[in-house]
This record gives structure tokens, sequence and C-alpha cells, in this order.
């Protein structure tokens, strides 16, 4: 469980490869290596650049791979704020953080997209009144409806 994100980090692919020789320089074992394309959801090289995206990740202090963020950050660091960006989605709503050159993220096609999610069920209505799931249905729908605390299903005809 955890606190999880949706990261996209955007370098040049110059960065990239730097940053790959800086890890193997400073014997960044593979597993502690953000920038390895088995440590990430996908690799893409889009033009100059290349993006790496992390689809469900710990980006914090407490995250077992957290001395992976600080050698990660360390590289960035040396590179200047104004040669990355990282797009951070977290699982609130508002919590969207960028960081480095936002500008790079528009030009590689990177940006946060809100959705809303939630089950469906092929022809059911949740509703509890009777006379609101007549107007929502024209012709025949499932029913869900409870009886002392347990769902059941039976299928109407409500306009018959």
């Amino acid at each position: 469980m955890g606190y999880r994100s949706e990261v996209a980090l955007v370098l040049d692919k110059n960065d990239y490869l730097a940053g790959l020789s800086w890890m193997k320089r400073n014997d960044i074992n593979e597993e502690e290596n953000l920038l390895l394309p088995h440590c990430a959801d996908k690799v893409i090289e889009r033009d100059d650049r290349i993006i790496i995206y992390y689809s469900s990740i710990k980006w914090y202090k407490t995250f077992h791979w957290f001395d992976s963020l600080i050698y990660l950050y360390t590289f960035l660091d040396g590179i200047g704020r104004d040669r990355y960006s990282i797009l951070r989605v977290g699982e609130e709503s508002d919590d969207i953080e960028y960081e480095g050159n936002t500008e790079e993220l528009y030009s590689a096609e990177v940006y946060p997209v809100t959705t809303i999610e939630m089950n469906e069920w092929s022809n059911d209505v949740q509703v509890d009144d009777e006379r609101l799931a007549t107007l929502l249905n024209e012709d025949k729908c499932y029913r869900i409806h409870l009886k002392l605390g347990k769902p059941s299903r039976e299928k109407r005809s409500w306009l018959t």
C-alpha cells in the first residue's frame, strides 16, 4: 500500500546518456538507478528527448528506493533545473507537481489529465426511488436495491 504517483521525467537524449554514465561511474547498482528502463514502466525516445514514465511509484522519502531518488536528484541538480522536467501526479485530484523546465514537458507532449473513474454495470441503475428509476429508464432496466442491508437484483419492466 502507500501513496503512489505517476511520474514523467523528460531529459535531453544527451543528458540521459550522461546520466547513465554518471550512475555507472558512481557505482549506483542497477536496482537503484531510476534512469534504467527496467525501473520504469516506459522509456520513450521522442525527437531529441527521452521520456521516462513510472505509472505507480512511491515518490517520497520513506520509499524503499529513497536512495534511488537521492541519486537521481543529485544528477539532475548537477545538470541544472532548466535541462529536465518532472511531472508528478498523485492519488489526490489536486496533487500535481512540476519540477524543472515545464516547457520541456509540453514540447514533449507530456501533461496531466484528470479523469473520473467509476465501476460500470452493463444495464444496472443504482437508485432507491422507483419514481426516479421510471424517469431514468424508458424501457427495461436492472434495478439494484437493498433489502435488510444486502443487495439483490431483479429485472423489471417499468412501463408495463
